[in-house]
């Protein structure tokens, strides 16, 4: 060894590897070693009980670095501690999907001027998931997840002959947790194709990542366009509200 020069090992312990979601080839990360300010390119991230044996000038900073969608989570090789605090991705809280109850807007009713309409939309299904990573939005802020709810929803051509009700995406949904409220930041929706039509609504909510009970409130506030007029009747009184508490 050279004057001032160490041996630095570290072995990666004896756990499951960790692949990108939505891929299955560990070449899909980015992996490399900075010593010292010098970075050393990897080929793969180690695996589960190698070694990774490295000179590095006697107590310089060495760290691991690995890169899955544009985020990189660092180690400390000399003393294993994580310098990105991503355990949540990999650990409790959990990321799955939960399937909850149903709603039913029973007579939700709609005026203009003298007219009026009266309309109902059932849905026996809502799903949550937790997520880290979404493909149309890529990684939560720091300190976030995403929180997702999707159902269907009566809408579009082909549910009500009188014409179509359109939700207000910025009035009818929110999160809390504990005392904080929490507004979708995005809000998409596609055709659904079978028999009642209809469209598959999904609101993503970003929520403390700290957190894993939501109590989830909808309310289907919107409006409807008469079809052939295309005149728009507005809700004559609140509907009802749906909740939902949900765990991961």
């Amino acid at each position: 060894m050279e004057a001032g020069v160490e041996f630095l090992i570290a072995q990666v312990a004896l756990q499951a590897d960790y692949l990108p979601e939505y891929k299955s080839d560990p070449a899909w990360v980015t992996a490399w070693i900075e010593v010292d300010g010098e970075r050393i390119d990897l080929g793969a991230p180690p695996s589960a009980g190698r070694y990774l044996v490295l000179s590095a000038p006697i107590g310089a900073e060495a760290r691991l670095w690995v890169e899955d969608d544009g985020l990189a989570q660092g180690l400390d090789l000399r003393t294993g501690a994580p310098l990105d605090r991503l355990e949540p991705y990999y650990s409790e809280p959990g990321f799955w999907t939960e399937s909850e109850g149903e709603f039913n807007t029973l007579d939700a009713y709609f005026v203009s001027g003298g007219r009026s309409w009266t309309l109902t939309c059932h849905s026996n299904r809502v799903e949550f998931t937790r997520s880290m990573w979404l493909e149309d939005y890529g990684w939560a802020p720091e300190g976030s997840v995403f929180l997702q709810v999707e159902f269907w929803w009566c809408t579009g051509e082909g549910v009500y002959d009188c014409g179509v009700w359109t939700l207000d995406t910025e009035r009818s949904l929110f999160v809390r947790t504990g005392s904080e409220v929490w507004l979708p930041t995005g809000w998409t929706m596609r055709d659904h194709h079978s028999a009642a039509h209809g469209q598959r609504h999904t609101a993503v909510v970003e929520v403390p990542a700290t957190e894993s009970e939501f109590r989830v409130d909808f309310a289907p506030i919107g409006e409807l366009e008469e079809a052939g007029t295309g005149e728009v009747f507005r809700l004559g009184k609140f509907p009802d509200v749906f909740s939902w508490n949900v765990g991961f």
